[in-house]
This record gives C-alpha cells, structure tokens and sequence, in this order.
C-alpha cells in the first residue's frame, strides 16, 4: 500500500499522473444579420430586436448575433442566437396566412401556439456564397421572399417577414434581401 501511495506521489510529482489537456472545442462561427435593399434607408441596416420581433428600431441595441447547427439530414439549420443562454433563444419564423415574423424564441419547441400558427426553427438555408456572407433563405416546401413591413410604431421602425407568394396583404411593405456576415469581433 505504502509502494502504491509512493509511486502515485512519484508520478504526480513528475506530471505523468496529470490529466491529459483535451483539445478546445471547435467553436461554430458566429453570423450578424443586415438588410440588402433598393430602399436607402433600409440597405445596410443590421438587425435587432424589439420584444422578441426582429427589425430595424429606433431605439438602438446591439445586433442580433447567431451561429447555425445544422442538420446532417435535411441539410437545413437552426440559428441559436449568441452569446448562449440558459434560455436557448432560437431565431424563428412565426405566423399565419403566409405572413410569418422573423422573431428570437426561448425554446422553440416548447412553445404552444393556437391552431393554424405556423412556429418554425429548422427550416433556415445559408447560402454558401462563401465562408463570410451570403444570403439567408427560408426552405420550408413555398415559395417566397423576404420583405420589411412598417412598424406599428410609425417611427422609420421596420420588422423583417418571410412572405409567401400565397399570402394576401396590402402593398406597404419593402421586398429586402436578408444577408448574414460574419463577426470578426465581440
């Protein structure tokens, strides 16, 4: 027993009984979202939040920072917003009648909605233009486009939606281009 206790003290003594390092986890990259448009004052906006509706708002905070997991199988991704938090919020698509919101959910999949609203996480496409930006699409089986939608506050505030082509809604919104880009630092 004394041997055991003595070659054990022997070994640590040396850095030979000490853990071996594991490598650090490799990181996902992390992604900012901007608008692209015709439309001057929307063309170059980044993204933020307003409750949990994503857009451009008067009132200033930091931009809505996401990295995607993807899904071997389908190929598609789920944005998790960044830093992680206990929460989990997960960029989402929420909606009815074709007129879905682009909004940051806690927990997706825990969310009850009523009937007929569509709540959608793991249908998001990254474009592969190359490793730093590209476009962000929506693949969930219609056709659409991303459009900017004035917000009810009347204040140059706009809110971000996927409008599919069946959707019926009157002509003040913006058609943009949702476009994510990599951030170089935090």
């Amino acid at each position: 027993m004394k041997f055991q206790a003595l070659f054990l003290a022997a070994l640590v003594s040396t850095g030979l009984a000490a853990p071996t390092p594991e490598t650090a986890p490799k990181f996902a990259p992390v992604y900012t979202l901007r608008l692209s448009s015709r439309t001057a004052t929307l063309d170059g906006k980044y993204l933020s939040t307003s409750n949990s509706t994503l857009g451009i708002f008067s009132k200033p905070s930091s931009s809505v920072k996401f990295y995607a997991v993807k899904n071997p199988q389908t190929g598609l991704s789920e944005l998790h917003t960044y830093p992680r938090s206990a929460s989990d919020n997960t960029l989402a698509l929420v909606g009815t009648n074709g007129l879905l919101d682009l909004s940051s959910l806690p927990n997706p999949a825990q969310v009850t909605v009523p009937k007929g609203t569509v709540v959608d996480w793991q249908s998001f496409h990254l474009s592969e233009a190359d490793e730093e930006a590209g476009a962000l699409g929506y693949a969930a089986g219609k056709e659409g486009s991303w459009v900017a939608f004035p917000a009810t506050s009347g204040k140059g505030e706009w809110t971000v939606k996927w409008k599919e082509g069946s959707a019926i809604t009157i002509q003040n919104y913006i058609p943009v281009k949702v476009v994510y880009e990599l951030v170089t630092s935090f």
